[in-house]
């Protein structure tokens, strides 16, 4: 059950998220920024998991090391987010006018 419930937060939350940086970007370069958009996710995901690879380890015993610091790396990372998604300006559909 709580998988389940994890898996539906987690997926629901990218909607909002693509929403505003669809609009962010201008509706004649949309389609290149997406795909730009795409590739920078995509190689993201490559460098956290290669940090979480350096980051943690395992002792002697096998016991997992380190794993705090990549938690707060990621807290440090969903945070920078708040700050950047505060920070865009979205572009208006042409008829409404601009203030």
């Amino acid at each position: 059950m709580s998988s389940t419930l994890f898996f539906v937060c987690m997926s629901g939350r990218m909607i909002p998220g693509m929403a505003m940086l669809t609009s962010a970007a201008n509706p004649a370069v949309r389609g290149t920024f997406m795909t730009l958009n795409s590739a920078v996710q995509s190689g993201a995901m490559g460098l956290a998991a290669l940090a979480g690879g350096h980051i943690i380890s395992r002792d002697a015993q096998g016991h997992v090391q380190h794993y705090w610091m990549a938690a707060v790396l990621g807290g440090c990372a969903s945070i920078l987010s708040i700050v950047v998604a505060r920070r865009l300006n979205l572009h208006k559909p042409p008829n409404v006018p601009q203030k």
